[in-house]
């Protein structure tokens, strides 16, 4: 049951983190960027995502004597935490690459500069634009 149980957080991990990231990218201005599925049905992926997490969840709590509480929360926890901060972090990288390659195709300086400006931004800032976009729906 133990493999199982790890087999299904590590299906629901790397799920969540792509969820995560095409959703971040997209917010930060790039849905061209993310599957054709994805950008039309957001909502399915989301959904799979969720379900493997609550089976992993379930899976748990009905076999709690053979996964042990220790194993299974610190799993649940990298896998709820986990797919956030990896999915955030790689949606980064892709947006700072795809700046650098729209800076190189540019032959505007002022337009070169507004991405200077982009590629500075930190991580924070980042995740402020998107947690602005998600707050007022833009």
């Amino acid at each position: 049951m133990m493999i199982f149980f790890i087999t299904i957080c590590i299906i629901s991990l790397l799920v969540g983190i792509k969820v995560d990231q095409w959703e971040t990218i997209k917010l930060l201005g790039f849905p061209f960027e993310t599957p054709l599925f994805f950008a039309e049905n957001s909502f399915m992926y989301h959904l799979i995502s969720t379900i493997l997490f609550v089976a992993a969840i379930l899976f748990f709590i009905f076999y709690i004597d053979e996964i042990g509480l220790f194993v299974g929360v610190i799993s649940l926890l990298v896998v709820f935490i986990g797919s956030a901060k990896i999915g955030h972090k790689l949606a980064y990288k892709e947006y700072r690459k795809i700046i650098k390659e729209l800076m190189n195709d540019s032959s505007d300086p002022k337009e070169k500069e507004e991405f200077e400006e982009q590629l500075k931004k930190t991580d924070s800032e980042l995740l402020e634009r998107v947690t602005d976009r998600l707050k007022y729906k833009i």
